[in-house]
């Protein structure tokens, strides 16, 4: 494992690691060439969690990825990109080839979070 992705041992198995992410905003527009861009405003928060339920709130500092659905039931992922968190207030940017239907944070839920209603947004 290279040293950059270390701490992934000491939050995932030396630790309880939890995490906090909120799709705030996802606003879409249509380009001049017929593609999409969708702007993500994001809140994140990285918590770690002791024996006896005692959390503390951290910025995060993580690679997490991002997407777009082309469909309402979420099964079609039309564009995915590994961003860093890093902060705890975030924006980014995704573009898409068809018109997306859905942003999401975490489309594939590989992280414990305690909520995911939260992380993905109708786009309209």
């Amino acid at each position: 494992m290279p040293d950059s992705l270390q701490y992934l041992v000491e939050d995932w198995f030396k630790k309880t690691t939890l995490y906090d992410f909120r799709l705030k905003e996802a606003s879409l527009q249509e380009t001049d060439n017929g593609k999409y861009t969708v702007d993500l405003d994001i809140e994140a928060y990285k918590i770690y969690a002791d024996t006896i339920g005692n959390e503390e709130k951290s910025a995060p500092n993580d690679w997490v990825d991002i997407g777009l659905y082309g469909d309402e039931e979420e099964e079609k992922l039309i564009a995915l990109k590994r961003v860093k968190f890093n902060a705890e207030k975030l924006e980014f940017t995704l573009m898409a080839d068809e018109k997306p239907v859905k942003a999401a944070i975490d489309p594939h839920r590989l992280l414990i979070e305690r909520v995911v209603d939260d992380n993905v947004k109708k786009l309209e």
